[in-house]
């Protein structure tokens, strides 16, 4: 799938949206005499299978459309199998070079933790390793989950790192004057001294960003076991640098020198899902199972189809909408479920949100309220607190009854393109998960709940 990133497209998706039909609204007002040929369903047939999930944009050259977090981390289960989000990453230099003929005392590699997007359980420590990257990144081009670079082979840093939420307490060298300073929580990983040699040893290189680039191309940061967790890593925040400490040899005074990370420069998330052995590789592409997952990254999408449509003809879609039931025993705190789920049509070949999504972004009402819904809602039936999915799609299923769409839709875990009219969350931005009861379930299988009026 190829992103859109045609600042007219905005216009363009706008002044459709406004003029298109709401079937949300349709029925509010009706007359008396029209109230009567109002029906409701939720026994029309509809197939629902896990599909594998695409790739998802991680990097684009538009600061405004870059993610506001990053994934570190791998999570490994019975259910869903391994998941692992790595991170390809340029540096900058900053203004001026360090000292010539200098003592590199250490390289010290840091990321501050975004405050939330924390998922799995993190009081087992992380295994981090780094490695140089030997091919370029290109800050002009857009970059998906599956991008690859080339790497040296053997790691140039490595860290066995436990998760804390506390503040850190750092002393600074600037301009040779030692300072403490408490720092918010983050990730401290020791780089080689020698590779901190080799970024002292030839001044040169600082001379320009070109020069600079070109013989430091960036770092890439994997995860070295299964952590069973992933954290969310944040570049706007100046604790994420790589800092060099060293002394110059004509004096025995501490100085340091910070590598920053910049928004002009390409950072790349990349995700690998292994199904193999998992639960949920005995349900993918199969039709009416007992469980169905979702998962954000790039990971498993849901396919809805609608199989049999025969007896809804000459009818005006009032209210359309898919019920999703969490299975209630795979819900844990350390395991949030999915925030936001979004639907997909087929469009030429390429995938894009139906018209309710866009319909929900350009009303007055934030996209989470009944206007499109996919958030998760907890509901108490006959004593069981259970929690339930919504999802509006009324005037994308008018367009199915009226043979203007294809009857298939596809489901994800927020949005898998970077566009400007889609402000929601990126499935790029979270490692969640779900599991819902499939289409075997006696009681909880998804439906549809259908209001609709007769012509």
């Amino acid at each position: 799938m190829r992103q859109n990133c045609i600042p007219l497209l905005l216009l363009s998706i706008l002044i459709s949206c406004f003029a298109c039909t709401e079937p949300t609204l349709i029925g509010s007002d009706l007359l008396q005499e029209d109230q009567a040929n109002l029906n409701f369903r939720n026994d029309i047939p509809i197939d629902v299978k896990n599909i594998k999930g695409e790739s998802v944009p991680t990097y684009n050259r538009f600061p405004t459309l870059q993610l506001e977090h990053y994934l570190l981390g791998q999570l490994e289960d019975e259910q869903f199998g391994k998941s692992t989000a790595s991170l390809y990453t340029q540096l900058a230099r900053s203004v001026g070079r360090p000292d010539p003929s200098i003592l590199v005392d250490s390289l010290i590699l840091s990321f501050a933790y975004d405050t939330i997007g924390f998922y799995g359980d993190l009081s087992k420590p992380f295994e981090l390793e780094v490695f140089r990257v030997t091919e370029d990144l290109d800050p002009s081009a857009d970059y998906f989950s599956n991008q690859v670079f080339a790497v040296e082979m053997e790691p140039i840093g490595s860290a066995t790192v436990s998760l804390s939420l506390d503040s850190v307490a750092i002393t600074n060298y600037s301009n040779g004057v030692s300072t403490t300073t408490i720092e918010p929580p983050h990730i401290r990983i020791p780089l080689d001294e020698l590779f901190g040699e080799l970024l002292a040893e030839d001044t040169t290189i600082y001379q320009s960003d070109t020069t600079f680039q070109n013989f430091f191309k960036g770092l890439y940061i994997k995860p070295a076991a299964s952590s069973n967790g992933i954290v969310p890593l944040r570049f706007d925040n100046a604790i994420s640098r790589l800092t060099m400490y060293y002394r110059p040899k004509a004096r025995d005074i501490k100085q340091e020198y910070r590598f920053p990370f910049l928004f002009s420069q390409a950072r790349v998330n990349s995700f690998e899902h292994i199904h193999e052995g998992s639960e949920v590789a005995q349900t993918l592409d199969i039709n009416n199972t007992d469980l169905l997952y979702l998962q954000s990254m790039a990971g498993l999408n849901m396919e809805v189809n609608f199989p049999d449509l025969s007896s809804l003809n000459n009818i005006v879609i009032n209210r359309a909408e898919l019920e999703f039931t969490v299975a209630s025993n795979t819900v844990s705190p350390s395991f949030p479920i999915v925030d936001q789920l979004l639907v997909t049509r087929e469009d030429q070949g390429e995938r894009t949100a139906v018209i309710d999504v866009r319909n929900a972004i350009v009303g007055s009402e934030p996209i989470r309220t009944r206007v499109f819904g996919g958030n998760p809602v907890e509901e108490t039936i006959n004593g069981v607190t259970l929690t339930k999915y919504r999802i509006n799609i009324s005037a994308h299923f008018q367009d199915i009854v009226s043979n203007t769409a294809s009857n298939s839709i596809t489901i994800s875990a927020g949005t898998e393109e970077f566009l400007y009219y889609l402000s929601v969350v990126p499935k790029a931005e979270n490692a969640n998960q779900v599991i819902f009861y499939g289409t075997n379930h006696p009681d909880l299988a998804p439906k549809l709940n259908l209001t609709f009026t007769t012509l």
